[in-house]
């Protein structure tokens, strides 16, 4: 006898099926035999009965995403859509596509000056002749980048003295005339200044003139003159910072005492030879000649009266004297005379003898005189009958070679000369007519000057400042008059 339970059962199963077979012949999948249906279509692709997703265009804009769609809900966004830039949208669904640095400079268009330009973004080196705002500081093709130093008293700058250490600090000493001090202040290779400190603060009156050099061993040499309270004596003193940042105390240089001269050191000029030790020139304004100090390494000074031909020097020379070391650290001297004929000399104790000539006939005032990497002296300066800058060079000791640079207006006082190391001039310069500082600069020694004005801010300018350090980067420091403020510029 059949159980009503197995009889029931066997009903639910026939009830499930039509031809009598297993049950899962008429589900998607399956065959006869109960096996899973895993033929391969034409294409290549697993035939599971049912479309792949993936290859279905949901936008209808021709792509699937299968075929590179990123985006197959919005039909505004295929492989064969151009990029729209900055709508932070990939248009194109092409990663590669830039949306927001079109010119590819690395430089999204939040920070870059021009996104269709990859010459220009922050931080690039200033092109000086290409139109185009390479380093995105809103000024086109200029040459320095130029910031206020010290303005805290109300006067602090002029005079003022730069150069830069073998780690590429940059230090200025200058001068707060109204109290007579002298101030240091340190600018870090990454570009931060640090806080302005006294150098000197003594009774009296220090850094009227003062000069700046910096050994190999990066000690900090300073010159300067010292006039006493009350007013009747001028002395040439010395001090240093070493390179732990301690000022020494200050020396003597010439105080007068051998020569009974009570007014020594009016344009000082420093320059340290290969073993550290510090030579000047400057002026003896009591007698009326340049002097040379050398210190020997004895730790004496060799005291030289530079204008040797005072025969004709009877109202005085050695004004704006100026200073150079060569490789072989023989100095060389040039300075205007105030003679029965005005002109620019120059004397060196080079190859052993001590001579002095005439550089030009003509009145030359504001001298500075470097020497070339190849030995070369070479000096800037103002000629004072045409108001124009001047640079002349004595080529392999032949007579020296004068040539106009700028004669825009009365142009060139406080000429000052440096070299790039492959031995491309650089002065720095005042423009009286223009109340603004200017910087020529060779080209080459077949090619002309290229003129350039750094800073027309006002009345500024004032007394530059020029040094080149070792990698041929310029600075320049330089006092602004408008606001009575130590100004520094550095070379793009």
């Amino acid at each position: 006898m059949t159980s009503k339970i197995t009889i029931a059962m066997a009903l639910l199963i026939t009830a499930g099926c039509s031809d009598g077979s297993d049950g899962k012949g008429d589900e998607p999948g399956y065959d006869d035999t109960g096996t899973t249906n895993t033929s391969t279509t034409d294409t290549g692709t697993t035939d599971t009965g049912e479309a792949d997703p993936l290859n279905v265009d949901n936008d209808g804009d021709g792509f699937s995403e299968n075929e590179g769609d990123c985006d197959d809900d919005d039909s505004s966004i295929s492989p064969n859509t151009p990029e729209e830039p900055y709508n932070g949208i990939d248009d194109d669904c092409d990663k590669n596509t830039p949306d927001d640095d079109l010119d590819g400079d690395g430089y999204e268009l939040e920070d870059d000056c021009d996104d269709e330009d990859a010459n220009a973004y922050p931080g690039n080196s200033e092109d000086f002749s290409d139109g185009v705002d390479n380093d995105c500081d809103d000024e086109i093709d200029e040459r320095f980048t130029v910031e206020t130093v010290d303005n805290s008293t109300g006067d602090v700058g002029y005079p003022s003295a730069i150069q830069v250490d073998s780690a590429g600090v940059a230090h200025i000493v200058y001068a707060e005339p109204d109290y007579g001090f002298i101030y240091h202040v340190e600018r870090s290779s990454n570009g931060n200044w640090g806080s302005p400190e006294t150098v000197v603060a003594d009774s009296g009156w220090s850094g009227e003139w003062l000069d700046i050099a910096i050994d190999s061993a990066d000690n900090v040499q300073v010159a300067f003159t010292w006039v006493n309270s009350g007013l009747n004596w001028r002395e040439l003193d010395f001090i240093y910072m070493d390179p732990g940042g301690s000022w020494s105390n200050v020396y003597y240089v010439d105080n007068g005492d051998d020569t009974g001269s009570i007014d020594v050191g009016a344009y000082v000029d420093i320059k340290i030879d290969t073993s550290g030790l510090p030579s000047f020139a400057y002026l003896d304004a009591t007698r009326g000649v340049p002097v040379l100090a050398d210190y020997t390494s004895f730790g004496q000074a060799i005291y030289i009266d530079a204008d040797y031909n005072l025969w004709d020097a009877s109202m005085g020379s050695g004004f704006y004297a100026s200073l150079g070391l060569d490789s072989n650290n023989f100095d060389h001297v040039a300075y205007y005379n105030v003679g029965l004929k005005s002109d620019v000399r120059y004397s060196s104790l080079a190859n052993g003898g001590a001579y002095s000539e005439v550089i030009d006939d003509d009145t030359g005032i504001y001298i500075d005189l470097e020497v070339r990497n190849d030995d070369t002296p070479c000096i800037a300066y103002l000629e004072t009958g045409g108001n124009d800058l001047r640079y002349a060079c004595r080529e392999n000791g032949d007579p020296w070679s004068i040539e106009t640079v700028d004669s825009s207006g009365a142009v060139g006082a406080w000429a000052s000369l440096a070299f790039l190391s492959d031995g491309t001039a650089y002065i720095a310069y005042f423009d009286e007519s223009n109340s603004a500082l200017k910087v020529a600069s060779l080209t080459g020694s077949n090619g002309g000057w290229d003129v350039s004005t750094i800073d027309d801010s006002g009345d500024v300018g004032y007394a530059p400042y020029i040094t080149v350090d070792q990698n041929d980067i310029v600075h320049i420091s330089y006092y602004d008059a408008s606001n009575g403020a130590l100004k520094y510029a550095i070379g793009n």
